[in-house]
């Protein structure tokens, strides 16, 4: 029969210091969608899925090409568009450094 000892966990001995850690300003997500980008984003993925239901559009074979507006409601939601960071553009207003 096999025994494991259970020894209390203890941080001082491992030497965690948390702030190593946190993720610096620069490192995080950043929001490069403004606000105006955002509302035509919503509006396209909107219509898009609408096409895909399909509410007030005829059915066709290409209905399921609608489901792609649910990228634009996303990026739109979170603030932050993977292409744009890519490219390195952003659509958000400047912000001033004090």
């Amino acid at each position: 029969m096999t025994h494991i000892n259970a020894l209390p966990l203890r941080l001082d001995r491992l030497n965690f210091n948390p702030s190593l850690y946190r993720q610096s300003r620069k490192d995080r997500i950043m929001s490069n969608v403004g606000s105006v980008d955002r509302i035509v984003r919503i509006v396209a993925g909107l219509l898009l899925i609408a096409f895909a239901i399909p509410i007030g559009f005829p059915q066709t074979g290409w209905n399921w090409v609608g489901w792609i507006g649910i990228v634009p409601i996303l990026t739109a939601v979170f603030a932050f568009c993977p292409a744009y960071k890519l490219l390195g553009m952003s659509t958000c207003p400047a912000k001033r450094q004090v």
